[in-house]
């Protein structure tokens, strides 16, 4: 995996073998500007999902994690969304890890960035999951 665009492939893959179970709607960038990735459904529940996706973890030099930030408008999506009730969440994965760092909305800081020393942090505190381990991911953001 080598890009964020081969990364919302896989997880959509992933997602569908999930069978009927959840249902999920993948927007795409060119259409829907700002809006998230993907809105999955579960059991009457809600979740907006913005993917974000780095080859390696940063460097110490660098000072920030992400060459493609959450965007205002994607931001402000997920923030309208967490207040009429959805839960909103970015999946940021890691392809030297093969790890995804599930982040909430409200951890998303103005500029959409991340400092490399949060991601390092976040992957010590979790939520974290493996790239096979979407099913345990959808599961935990509709018992969150």
């Amino acid at each position: 995996m080598k890009t964020e665009n081969d990364f919302n492939k896989y997880v959509t893959k992933q997602v569908r073998l999930l069978g009927t179970s959840v249902a999920a709607v993948k927007f795409s960038d060119r259409f829907k500007a700002g809006v998230s990735d993907w809105m999955f459904f579960k059991a009457g529940m809600a979740a907006a999902v913005e993917a974000k996706f780095i080859k390696d973890l940063p460097g110490p030099k660098a000072s920030l994690a992400l060459k493609h930030p959450v965007s205002g408008p994607q931001i402000t999506f997920l923030k309208k969304m967490t207040l009429c009730g959805v839960r909103s969440f970015v999946f940021l994965g890691i392809g030297s890890l093969k790890k995804i760092i599930l982040i909430r909305q409200m951890e998303i800081p103005d500029s959409g960035n991340f400092s490399p020393e949060w991601v390092r942090e976040k992957l010590e505190v979790g939520p974290v999951f493996s790239f096979h381990d979407v099913e345990g991911i959808v599961d935990y953001i509709f018992i969150e």
